[in-house]
Parts: C-alpha cells; structure tokens; sequence
C-alpha cells in the first residue's frame, strides 16, 4: 500500500510504503537527506523522532494513539551515527 504525505517544510508529496502485514516488535524509519538541508534542520526532524510518536498515522495496522519511541540513525559520509535526544540537541 502507498500512502502520500505532504511535507510540511518543503511542500512536496512524499510516497510512503506499506509493506508489513501484522505489527511489528521492532522497526525501523529511514530518513533520506538531500544535499541541501542545514545541519539545523536536520537536528529539528531528528528531535521531533526522537520523543513519542503515534505510529498509526503512517502505519494502518497499528491501533490509533499507540505512542512509541524511535532511535533514529543518519548515514553520514561513510559512517553510520546513532542520534538520540540528547545528540540531536547538539546538532541542532
């Protein structure tokens, strides 16, 4: 199923792909940065990730206002970093 999204900071439509068919015990969201976005940026998303979040609203099969908590993690150059709340303060 695809689902698609308005951007809110830039005003594009995003695609978004359903692909699991039952609830996952963990998963993962991945980001994809352009070249343009400023390391502000960046650190505002990663922030807004980083606290409680309603899967339902990009995820169908999960109940409404089931609340959970992402890591997220950003391919820099050649290295994988781990971002979390506190680390996205500093990008930021």
């Amino acid at each position: 199923m695809e689902i698609s999204k308005l951007c809110l900071s830039c005003c594009e439509t995003t695609c978004l792909k359903e692909c699991l068919g039952r609830c996952p015990h963990a998963f993962v969201v991945a980001l994809e940065w352009c070249h343009e976005e400023a390391a502000g940026d960046i650190g505002l998303t990663l922030g807004a990730i980083s606290s409680s979040i309603d899967l339902s609203v990009i995820y169908g099969a999960l109940h409404q206002n089931t609340n959970h908590v992402l890591v997220s993690m950003v391919w820099y150059k050649v290295l994988f970093s781990f971002f979390t709340f506190r680390t996205c303060e500093a990008v930021g």
